[in-house]
């Protein structure tokens, strides 16, 4: 739940990214942060799918989203423009173990399993009310919005 709204990814994950055309500036990796960008493949004019060369682009760890740009000097290679004929593997998350997340996060989760243990509205006075809105406050402050 906390990575679905936040829109983050908590733990270390390989994720794909498909594209059927390159975009004018950069390409917006979802589900931050980001650590790496492990390749980007494409389908050439001809047909072939191809490797693109690691020295042609830059990765962007640090904005939110990550950023892949093209490198000094080089423009973005001619696909044939398939369908999701462009893909960039990258890998995100704050780290393998869960004590790499950052504290607020990790006590979002804790409070969305509390939740669901004990209900959204554990009695009439409310109680569950206090948990719910902390785990919302949380989450909103580290929503990632919408992508360029």
């Amino acid at each position: 739940w906390v990575e679905q709204y936040a829109r983050r990814a908590l733990v270390t994950q390989t994720w794909e990214l498909r594209l059927d055309a390159w975009p004018s500036r950069a390409i917006a990796l979802p589900h931050p942060p980001v650590q790496s960008v492990s390749g980007i493949t494409y389908v050439d004019s001809s047909g072939v799918t191809q490797t693109w060369s690691s020295t042609e682009y830059a990765v962007d760890i640090y904005s939110v989203p990550g950023l892949v740009r093209l490198a000094y000097g080089y423009s973005w290679p001619n696909i044939r423009g398939d369908e999701r004929g462009i893909a960039v593997t990258y890998v995100t998350g704050y780290g393998a173990s869960g004590t790499n997340v950052p504290y607020e996060l990790r006590q979002a989760v804790l409070l969305r399993a509390q939740m669901e243990y004990d209900g959204w509205n554990a009695d009439a006075l409310g109680t569950m009310r206090g948990a719910a809105d902390a785990y919302e406050r949380i989450v909103c402050g580290c929503f990632v919005g919408a992508y360029p």
